[in-house]
């Protein structure tokens, strides 16, 4: 995977080239991310943006019941599903999967939190590209993660 970082005013621009696709995405200002073989990770304090692709077939929300679902809640504490629909942004329609789990507990207190998630699943040529977004239950991040996944677009 190539991995771009530019600064912009308000955000990071991030493009990604990977064996089986191109994308750029929108980041809001946060330290470095990690780059893993085919994801990046970023985190900010408690919130966490991470981006992927896979080769698969297009979601729907069936298969995303079906299939994503099970597989989300197998690792997770306190799982809850709040919904899965499809949206629209810019880049596409993407099936948008919400949940909340518990974190891991604190190494400190030992105390754990709610978490809340929304993953979006946009689709193009046989290409899943997978946004999922996390942050603390209650945390005003409508307008961020609704920046996030508005600057995603597909390079090729």
């Amino acid at each position: 995977m190539n991995l771009r970082l530019t600064t912009m005013t308000a955000a990071v621009a991030l493009t990604l080239f990977t064996p089986i696709a191109s994308y750029a995405q929108g980041i809001p200002p946060a330290p470095p991310g990690t780059v893993a073989p085919a994801a990046v990770f970023f985190t900010d304090k408690l919130n966490v943006i991470s981006i992927y692709a896979i080769k698969a077939a297009a979601p729907t929300v069936a298969s995303a019941r079906a299939a994503e679902v099970p597989a989300i809640k197998l690792p997770l504490h306190g799982f809850a599903l709040t919904g899965v629909s499809v949206v629209s942004r810019p880049a596409g329609i993407a099936v948008l999967i919400r949940y909340s789990a518990d974190s891991r507990p604190d190494p400190v207190t030992g105390k754990v939190y709610k978490d809340t998630f929304e993953r979006y699943e946009f689709y193009r040529h046989g290409t899943e590209a997978v946004v999922l977004l996390g942050g603390p239950a209650g945390a005003d991040n409508v307008d961020p993660w609704r920046t996030v996944t508005n600057s995603f677009r597909w390079l090729k």
